[in-house]
């Protein structure tokens, strides 16, 4: 092939190459462009990091160089285990706020349960029959079974008990029924009337913990 043709042949190659399927780059999404940034820092802050540890290992950095080096890497450290130890001693205060609030409200519905019955003994039934209803109430709060709210009645506390825990909400129900008869509907608040809202109340602070 002479001198002419190889040109020719150059000319047309480079004609080819220079079409726009050849020249013309894949346009990139905003995420691509986002994503190739933040590796791109990433591997920036990688290399700087570990830079003086290979500089240490290749010998190009004195003795001061390498104590300002571990000095640092004892801080960062430091660091580190300052803040596991804060957040695991707020997550170990919280845990026993929580162990004293409930042993609080155990304390209040057991309270409740031997007033109730230090009232009856007296013959005060009216009043003995309420705090022997909110010994149940704080009970079942207690083991999280169900949560009183001063906005609720007592049927809605049922009723939200029921849907939470079809199994266990029926001895809270009665316990609501009996007690409504007995506070609202006429009922005559005795000492037979007492005895079978205890049998009750005593049924529905047994329920297990959620």
């Amino acid at each position: 092939m002479n001198p002419a043709d190889d040109a020719r042949a150059l000319e047309a190659l480079g004609a080819i190459l220079s079409r726009p399927e050849f020249t013309r780059r894949p346009a990139l999404s905003p995420w691509d462009v986002f994503w190739s940034g933040v590796w791109e820092l990433i591997w920036d802050f990688l290399r700087w990091l570990f830079r003086p540890v290979g500089e240490a290992v290749e010998g190009r950095l004195g003795w001061v160089d390498l104590a300002l080096l571990a000095i640092a890497a004892i801080a960062i450290l430091g660091g580190i285990w300052f803040v596991a130890r804060t957040v695991r001693g707020h997550m170990a205060g919280d845990g026993a706020t929580a162990a004293r609030e409930a042993v609080r409200r155990r304390e209040r519905s057991d309270h409740l349960w031997a007033e109730a019955h230090a009232l009856a003994t007296q013959g005060r039934l009216a009043e003995a029959v309420r705090t022997l209803y909110l010994s149940a109430l704080y009970a079942l709060e207690e083991r999280d079974v169900l949560a009183v709210q001063e906005s609720l009645t007592n049927r809605e506390h049922a009723e939200r008990l029921a849907r939470a825990r079809p199994n266990a909400g029926g001895a809270f129900a009665e316990v609501v029924q009996r007690y409504d008869r007995l506070r609202y509907g006429g009922a005559i608040a005795d000492a037979s009337a007492f005895g079978e809202l205890s049998d009750l109340v005593r049924r529905a602070r047994a329920l297990p913990a959620a």
